[in-house]
């Protein structure tokens, strides 16, 4: 996995990407930051929820790496991520996470119900 050094960051690597009442999100280089929320779709850069979701992206080349978790712990259905751009799945710990692409865009089911865990997936355009 690639690292970012603190002593490596300026403020000009730093963008805030959202920060409302439906999410907060941050892009420090190639890392992206969001918390979502809302249990209702909201889209920030190439990342739309349908759920309150934690996510840590870095996108590297053609390998996008995800960090996903519901840190309410309250979540009664899988959470809903869509992504911009069509990824197969290369490795992940949920072992119920369902994928599918359509239109250029692809949609992860997650499995995060009731479970602050964070789920890790991997995935190549």
């Amino acid at each position: 996995m690639y690292s970012v050094g603190l002593d490596e960051i300026s403020k000009n690597d730093i963008v805030v990407l959202s920060q409302n009442d439906k999410a907060h999100g941050i892009k420090i280089k190639d890392y992206i930051g969001i918390n979502f929320w809302q249990d209702n779709q909201h889209k920030v850069d190439k990342y739309k929820s349908f759920s309150t979701l934690s996510l840590l992206a870095l996108e590297k080349g053609n390998t996008l790496e995800l960090w996903v978790s519901d840190p309410t712990q309250l979540s009664n259905v899988m959470s809903v991520l869509e992504i911009d751009g069509a990824y197969k799945l290369v490795e992940t710990t949920d072992k119920n996470l369902k994928i599918r692409t359509e239109k250029n865009k692809t949609i992860l089911k997650i499995d995060n119900i009731r479970s602050g865990e964070t789920k890790y997936i991997q995935l190549k355009k």
